[in-house]
């Protein structure tokens, strides 16, 4: 089963611009703050020519033109007019992720469905996960039974690091990590979280 990734390294315009260049990916980024509105939350269009970019960017004006061209042909911008006058510029409209992405189905990055992604959504498995360098996962029934004690996920998260912290050696891989995760949380339930709080003061 895979899934698209909404957190950590999710699919976004980066992703699918990794191989255009960085000038391209600098052109899309720079649209996307010119023409986004604060007041509205949206995009709007972009009316300057390509020549104030190339200037910005200290490239041609034929340069710029020809990525302009490019990230419109692959549905990142859109042609929404011609600006009246000698140059006749195009004004573009700046395309979102999810709006390609609705556009070019099977297109994004996607990743299988780990068994722990639903405890990645819970702010304490994060933090607990985070302070073991990423190699400790924390499953529900392991946070139901930490939050059994009617400790805080702060005092969690203090008594964790604290625990870490005063191993004998740093664990060398994910089976140990797993072990002292499950160990911790037996302790914690115990009650022995006291006396980690404490130690960490």
């Amino acid at each position: 089963m895979t899934e698209h990734v909404k957190r950590g390294f999710h699919c976004d315009a980066t992703w699918h611009l990794r191989k255009s260049g960085a000038l391209a990916l600098a052109i899309y980024t720079k649209l996307g703050a010119l023409t986004y509105d604060s007041i509205t939350g949206r995009h709007g269009k972009y009316f300057s020519s390509g020549r104030k970019l190339a200037e910005f960017y200290g490239t041609s004006e034929n340069h710029v033109t020809k990525l302009l061209r490019e990230l419109k042909a692959t549905g990142w911008l859109e042609i929404v007019g011609v600006t009246p006058g000698i140059y006749k510029s195009k004004n573009y409209r700046y395309v979102l992720h999810d709006e390609w992405a609705g556009a070019h189905p099977g297109q994004c990055y996607v990743r299988e469905v780990m068994a722990w992604d639903d405890e990645e959504h819970d702010e304490l498995a994060q933090a607990l996960h985070k302070h073991s360098g990423g190699l400790a996962y924390f499953y529900k029934d392991m946070l139901t039974g930490l939050r059994s004690t009617g400790a805080t996920n702060g005092e969690i998260v203090t008594a964790w690091v604290h625990r870490v912290m005063t191993q004998p050696r740093r664990a060398s891989g994910k089976k140990e990590w797993k072990k002292i995760a499950l160990t911790f949380v037996h302790d914690f339930k115990a009650g022995k979280f006291r006396s980690e709080l404490m130690g960490a003061k």
